[in-house]
């Protein structure tokens, strides 16, 4: 199924800034947003950054649940939608197992299937 995708400027910066600040890490955070008709549009209106390390069971547990909680005083009927993540180096292109596992967990726990950004440290160089 196509997907179209709608990112503030405000979530692009957010994002970039998070994996700019930590050129060297990997860097993980949660999307947050809707999706309309049926799924086939998803729109990213805020993301959550979690950590600029590999995440461990407890910080991506709490981190999740404050998500959702932070969702649930929204009442735009915005969920967890997906995962961004920045590779740790420069000339990875593809994201890494823990993000692909992430991404899958949160598949878990939602009726549409989440999507996952992955940054390309490359194109921050300039």
């Amino acid at each position: 199924m196509s997907q179209t995708l709608f990112v503030s400027p405000v979530v692009h910066t957010k994002m970039m800034v998070h994996a700019i600040r930590n050129p060297h890490k990997v860097v993980h955070g949660i999307l947050i947003g809707t999706f309309k008709t049926g799924g086939a549009t998803l729109t990213i209106s805020d993301v959550l950054p979690v950590c600029h390390s590999h995440p461990t069971k407890p910080i991506l547990d709490m981190s999740l649940r404050l998500a959702e909680a932070y969702c649930v005083t929204n009442e735009d009927g915005e969920g967890i939608v997906g995962w961004y993540t920045a590779p740790e180096k420069q000339a990875d292109e593809l994201p890494g197992p823990v993000a692909l596992k992430i991404v899958s967990s949160i598949a878990n726990n939602t009726e549409n299937e989440p999507v996952l950004v992955s940054i390309i440290n490359k194109s921050l160089e300039n």
